[in-house]
């Protein structure tokens, strides 16, 4: 149905213009300052990759199986959010074992 067609290519929309803030705020909050600019060079060029090969998947998938290869672009941005929120998850517990440290020495 068209609507729900809508709705999802919304919601994409949202989700994919929102991840900027973050995405851009993690090598800067787990890597050293000399390791930052490597880490933004890299992350650079996995995104140039990433332009290239979800073009080719997706003309793919379109060739071969008739459909629109939405499909591959909702698992890339589940498998993405997990990892954000995996990464974030180690992120806190190393905040927490911080602050009880300083907490346990004082």
């Amino acid at each position: 149905p068209m609507p729900l067609r809508t709705l999802r290519l919304t919601f994409y929309g949202v989700g994919i213009l929102s991840y900027y803030g973050p995405y851009w705020a993690l090598p800067s909050a787990l890597l050293s300052p000399s390791g930052l600019a490597i880490s933004i060079a890299f992350i650079n060029s996995c995104s140039s990759l990433g332009g290239f090969l979800i073009n080719k998947s997706l003309g793919f998938v379109s060739t071969h199986y008739g459909a629109t290869g939405i499909f591959i672009v909702e698992a890339i941005l589940c498998f993405a959010a997990v990892a954000v929120l995996a990464l974030m998850k180690i992120d806190v517990k190393k905040e927490k074992s911080q602050q009880t440290n300083v907490v346990s020495r004082t």
